[in-house]
């Protein structure tokens, strides 16, 4: 479907790139990531795993998952982007962060 994908890009299993969208240079993305249709995906991109991708992302960036309660804390790692949809990955530990503080003071 027109993907283009530049060059040492590693791509997880069951990652989903819908149509016309353009992966820079070295871009990691976890598995289980669905990548929507038209995007710009910038040069050293990290995308976290079941992330959902709905916009141009920068060269750079890094992204992570909106946090629910019912989801576990994830163990620091490379990635620099994640999240349904995605979101830098500071606001990403961030919202972790808030979860687990607001749930442990309810016990």
């Amino acid at each position: 479907h027109n993907v283009e994908i530049g060059r040492h890009c590693l791509i997880a299993a069951q990652t989903g790139i819908a149509g016309s969208t353009v992966l820079g240079d070295y871009v990691l993305v976890g598995g289980q990531t669905g990548i929507a249709q038209h995007l710009k995906i910038g040069s050293n991109v990290q995308i976290a795993a079941k992330s959902g991708v709905i916009n141009d992302l920068e060269d750079g960036s890094r992204y992570g998952k909106k946090m629910t309660l019912t989801d576990e804390l994830p163990f620091t790692n490379i990635f620099k982007t994640g999240g349904v949809p995605a979101v830098p990955i500071r606001d990403f530990h961030k919202q972790t962060l808030f979860l687990r503080k607001i749930t442990s003071s309810n016990k």
